[in-house]
């Protein structure tokens, strides 16, 4: 690695091998004395306190093991579920700053699953839900919407639309209404 490809890992200092005593000493030296130019920022910086709590809901293992990967990465706590029944379980037991949903899945699919959600939460509230398709048809989003989702994402998921999503809808404190005005097709041109 050179000296500059360390710098930019974060990596304030270097020695190459073998160390020998006084050049450790004096690199720790040099590290202990206040630098005369301001360091690099960090290139990836996470929130001290997670970003929220997110229920994914989706039958299939991948599926699951790939969003929950992205989530992890942009720093939120995860829950999953199976089908639409298991969501419903969940969301009586916690609240969830967003629901991610898959919308085809055995036992209670996502849009049954949207529906009931929304009768329990009446006008007192509303939890965003997120549809996750691989169906990128025309018609699909409107459908999701028509459901009672808040908002639509395509599969394959990609990290910047997902964060987008949750970003738009998480932006309230768990469990109030986001704001519909400001949701765009996330995954649609």
């Amino acid at each position: 690695m050179s000296p500059e490809d360390a710098q930019t890992a974060g990596i304030s200092a270097t020695l190459t091998k073998p160390v020998r005593r006084a050049d450790l000493s004096s690199c720790v030296m040099r590290m202990l004395q206040p630098p005369s130019t301001p360091p690099l920022p960090t290139p990836f910086k996470r929130p001290d306190q997670p970003r929220g709590h997110v229920l994914i809901v989706d039958d299939n293992p991948i599926n699951q093991m790939v969003a929950e990967g992205i989530l992890i990465g942009l720093h939120y706590r995860t829950q999953l579920a199976s089908n639409g029944l298991e969501a419903l379980h969940a969301l009586s037991q916690h609240q969830f700053s967003a629901v991610l949903m898959d919308c085809q899945m055995p036992e209670m699919d996502g849009f049954e699953a949207t529906a009931e959600i929304r009768r329990r939460e009446g006008a007192h509230r509303h939890t965003p839900i997120i549809a996750m398709t691989a169906g990128a048809l025309e018609g699909d989003r409107e459908a999701c919407l028509i459901a009672g989702m808040d908002d639509y994402i395509a599969k394959p998921i990609k990290t910047k639309t997902m964060d987008a999503a949750l970003t738009t809808w998480t932006a309230t404190s768990p469990g109030q209404p986001g704001s519909a005005a400001t949701a765009t097709a996330h995954g649609h041109p």
